[in-house]
């Protein structure tokens, strides 16, 4: 009954309403609220660009991101993994030498085994 009443309805309209209609509702809502904030910050970018002398503002996007506009992080290959981990086992033996050996005896056990 919080839906209805987020979008508006009467107890009366909610009861008498189907699934399909109430989940139509909902997102109307969304919309409406997703274009808000978008407005708000279409308003704030250019209230803030007038003083942005260094430029460092160049699109809506470099003010926030909505969570509607984050993409999905790419899946990362087998050479990037292995790049990555190689650079993260040199900032340990650098940072702390005892576990570093610690792991390069664990993985020379593994690969014995």
């Amino acid at each position: 009954m919080e839906i209805g009443a987020i979008c508006g309805m009467t107890e009366t309209e909610f009861w008498d309403s189907t699934p399909r209609y109430l989940s139509a509702c909902v997102e109307a809502v969304q919309q409406r609220q997703q274009l808000s904030w978008e407005q708000s910050r279409y308003i704030a970018f250019h209230a803030i660009k007038v003083g942005d002398t260094k430029n460092k503002l160049r699109k809506l996007t470099d003010l926030n991101k909505f969570p509607w506009e984050i993409t999905a992080p790419r899946p990362i290959n087998r050479i990037e993994m292995t790049e990555f981990s190689d650079d993260a086992d040199e900032v340990l033996r650098i940072t702390n030498p005892t576990i570093y050996a610690a792991l390069q005896a664990a993985k020379q056990q593994e690969n014995g085994q």
